[in-house]
């Protein structure tokens, strides 16, 4: 029996998406499968947009997912890549925040956007400038979009305090030098701490489901997790068994 045509064409897509070859930049298998994953999501209506190279970043890689997605509907814009989303004010040095956050240190890049409605063109815009956080436009539960931020500005907080007691900065140009030379610190929370086990417990989704999520099959992140889960066995239970086993 022929498939419907939408299916037909999400099949398509998965098929296309899937014979890609993901360049050096891109090393890590799992995150590559999930790519794929979440474009196919936003062509089947469950999640509001994919972002390219916000984390690991290969131009080749960005332009083939680009060309593929537009064959087949979906709407692609490039933007400038943007520092973390940041839940609370920074308790410390707000320059040397800024410099850790930044394009002097981080330098300058391009992401991509892959989404199907317009009017979420709008949206993206303010998260690249900061006055969104990013999952309003990914489809990312808040809570664990805040717990993530929170843990990385208590890790940055900690890294000045750090810099502070145990290397004698005094100023942010101080700070900065620390940062630069990768000095040492002595730090109480180890910033990878349980990561492993929270990706392992939600394998099919590219964001950290917070604590509260990960105890409760009802959360937001189980929710996704498995509405991902069923649709990576519904295109191939062969490709949704290599991104549970990749976690």
């Amino acid at each position: 029996m022929p498939l419907e045509p939408q299916l037909a064409t999400r099949m398509a897509l998965f098929r296309e998406l899937r014979a890609l070859r993901f360049g050096a930049g891109k090393p890590d298998p799992h995150e590559n499968l999930l790519d794929v994953l979440e474009v196919v999501a936003v062509f089947a209506g469950l999640k509001p947009a994919h972002l390219q190279g916000q984390g690991q970043y290969d131009e080749g890689t960005s332009i083939a997912l680009a060309e593929t997605a537009a064959r087949h509907g979906l709407l692609v814009q490039r933007s400038q890549g943007f520092g973390e989303w940041r839940p609370r004010a920074y308790g410390g040095d707000l320059q040397f925040q800024a410099w850790m956050d930044g394009p002097e240190r981080n330098g300058e890049w391009e992401v991509l956007w892959i989404y199907r409605e317009p009017p979420l063109s709008n949206v993206i815009g303010e998260v690249v400038k900061g006055l969104r956080r990013p999952g309003e436009a990914l489809g990312y539960p808040e809570c664990c979009e805040r717990a993530y931020a929170e843990r990385a500005l208590r890790v940055l907080e900690a890294l000045e305090n750090g810099y502070r007691n145990e290397h004698g900065a005094r100023s942010t140009e101080d700070l900065i030098e620390c940062a630069l030379q990768d000095r040492p610190v002595a730090v109480d929370e180890d910033p990878d701490a349980g990561l492993a086990a929270l990706i392992q417990a939600h394998p099919y989704v590219q964001f950290i489901a917070c604590d509260a999520c990960t105890k409760s099959r009802g959360s937001p992140a189980h929710k996704q997790n498995n509405a991902m889960r069923i649709l990576a066995r519904d295109l191939d239970p062969s490709f949704a068994k290599a991104i549970a086993s990749g976690a």
